[in-house]
């Protein structure tokens, strides 16, 4: 849940500051398109599952 939490929260900031600097969403959107060469979408995969592998290589058992 941490790891997904973090990724809402990106996103969320992302968003807010791109469209404060007055990016479009076209623009925006081409970030999260993997065709286009955005990588956004590998890195926030990464992030949501780092607590996971991190608590796994630990030895801490799983919470669910």
């Amino acid at each position: 849940m941490i790891g997904s939490a973090w990724v809402v929260l990106t996103v969320a900031f992302e968003i807010s500051l791109s469209r404060m600097m007055g990016y479009s969403w076209e623009r925006l959107g081409s970030d999260y398109n993997m065709l286009e060469g955005g990588l956004l979408p590998i890195g926030f995969m990464i992030m949501a599952t780092a607590p996971f592998i991190a608590a796994r290589l630990r030895g801490m058992p799983d919470c669910g």
